[in-house]
């Protein structure tokens, strides 16, 4: 549950854990429901995998789908034509853990 906060609060550009185009493109991060749905949707990319424990790769492997729309961008960026999947591969770049 760690990893997907860190990744969520990653989203916000006033946060430490943002990365640098996080903090010059991003107007408004995640909410806390995106946290919620990471950890839900990973449940469920183990459970179909087998397994019970979900893992930080359930977690990366499922991030991109639940954070790109939660992901509000500045004017800026749109017109620097900076993408909400750009965002979040930056951040997972930015967290391997």
């Amino acid at each position: 549950f760690d990893f997907a906060a860190r990744l969520v609060l990653a989203t916000h550009p006033e946060r430490d854990e943002a990365p640098p185009i996080v903090r010059s493109a991003v107007r408004f991060g995640a909410s806390p429901r995106a946290m919620q749905a990471l950890i839900r949707a990973g449940r469920a990319r183990a459970l179909m995998a087998g397994r019970k424990h979900v893992s930080t790769d359930d977690i990366r492997a499922i991030a991109p789908l639940v954070l790109t729309h939660r992901v509000v961008l500045s004017f800026e960026a749109q017109l620097d034509r900076i993408s909400a999947p750009d965002i979040v591969a930056a951040i997972l770049q930015n967290h391997r853990s």
